[in-house]
Parts: structure tokens; C-alpha cells; sequence
């Protein structure tokens, strides 16, 4: 959950070296349309790639850029013939309806309004991140910075009782307790650097993050 974007060269590495092992390649690209950075730009593993092979896959949803996640929709490319065989018998018994894929072939379909949609989205994702920012900034938490997606990193590392896996999650406790606030400790997503949790800026309105955020920063001053 860094919110990086990733360049055509790291792609071109990250398959390189899945290919050395002999290992297949999964790119989720559920964020391909989040990317709130001005300076930043998606890049998708097909355009880097040019060719995907039989040994790297594209897997994409609707849950994230259009918030669409309990309609489970979503697709995979891939240019492996035995994968396009097998997998519209594995799917068949979760495919979505017939009355989900008509809404959002009209939705997608409309090139007037997908592009509107697509710029406010990205504009309320960075004014959100950029308020969180702020924030962190005047409250001297440090923060890993993002580019793409609904969140990002702090590092809570000073306010840890023990530099481990464990300190970690007894600040997790104590920011539940006492701050009402839930984060997601960074080690759920095997991040080795204890400390650090993810915050996502986006599923609440510019007050309620106002709120959370206040309410971290005073619970942290209170433990110094």
C-alpha cells in the first residue's frame, strides 16, 4: 500500500526476474485510474511489454476507480491459450449478471462522461492526500510519500513501545482504544520495517479525515 507507480523499466525488470525462476507474473490493475499525481503516469504492463507471452497475466476491476467493489466485476487478459480454456469453466458459477455487465457496458460506453468522472475522481484523491499531508507535516509524523490509489504510509515507529512486530501491534491497540481510530499495521502486508501503518484518505468526507487525523496526532502526543 505505498501508492508508487511503477516505471517501464521496472516492469520489464520485476518479469525478468519471475522469468529467471521460471515463475508466472500477476499484474493488478485495479488502480490504473487513481493515479492522483500530476507528475506521476500509469503505465500498464501490456504497453511495457508489448507482448505479454504465456507467463504474464492482467487482472483488472471496477471496485476501485469506479467504487463498484460489491458488483464484482472484473476481467483478465492474458495470451496464455490454455488459461483461455480453463478459465470460463472455473468462473461460470461467479460470473456477474447479465443486468450488472449491460449497466456498465452503457456506463463505459459513455465518452462524454467517463472522462469527467475520471478527473473529479483523481481530484478528490489528491486533495484528500494532500490534506493528510498537511496535516502530518504540523504534526511531525513522518509519512512515506504517494502518488496513485486510496492511501498511504506513516510511520508510527517513535511511539512503538518495542521495534517489532509486536510493538507494532500494541500501538494498533492503543490508537483503537483511546483514538477510535482503526489503521492497518504494515506488517498484514509484509512490509519488514515494523512501525509503519497504512491510512487510506479516501473512504471519508475532507471533516471526518480532519477528525481521524486529530485524533491520531493527540493520541501520539499523549503517549510522549
Amino acid at each position: 500500500p505505498t501508492g508508487r507507480v511503477f516505471t517501464t523499466r521496472e516492469i520489464q525488470q520485476i518479469v525478468n526476474s519471475a522469468r529467471h525462476f521460471g515463475l508466472h507474473t500477476i499484474f493488478d490493475e485495479i488502480y490504473a485510474c487513481s493515479v492522483f499525481d500530476e507528475n506521476s503516469k500509469f503505465t500498464s504492463c501490456r504497453t511495457a511489454l508489448g507482448s505479454l507471452g504465456d507467463d504474464v497475466h492482467l487482472v483488472y476491476g471496477l471496485g476501485k476507480d469506479f467504487g463498484a467493489c460489491g458488483l464484482r466485476l472484473g476481467a483478465i487478459y492474458t495470451e496464455n491459450e490454455f488459461l483461455k480454456r480453463v478459465l470460463p469453466m472455473i468462473v461460470f458459477t461467479g460470473q456477474a449478471s447479465v443486468q450488472t455487465q449491460r449497466a456498465f457496458s452503457l456506463l463505459l460506453s459513455d465518452s462524454t462522461w467517463v472522462p469527467k468522472y475520471l478527473e473529479a475522481h483523481k481530484e478528490i484523491l489528491r486533495q484528500q492526500y494532500l490534506s493528510a499531508c498537511k496535516h502530518f507535516d504540523q504534526a511531525g509524523i513522518p509519512y512515506v510519500e504517494s502518488f496513485s490509489g486510496f492511501f498511504m504510509l506513516i510511520d508510527l515507529s517513535k511511539w512503538c513501545i518495542t521495534q517489532d512486530k509486536e510493538g507494532e501491534y500494541e500501538l494498533w491497540r492503543i490508537l483503537v482504544k483511546n483514538a477510535k481510530v482503526v489503521l492497518t499495521p504494515a506488517s498484514d502486508f509484509f512490509y519488514q520495517k515494523p512501525g509503519f501503518f497504512r491510512l487510506i484518505f479516501s473512504a471519508c468526507s475532507p471533516e471526518q479525515l480532519h477528525t481521524a487525523l486529530t485524533r491520531i496526532s493527540n493520541c501520539l502526543v499523549k503517549m510522549e
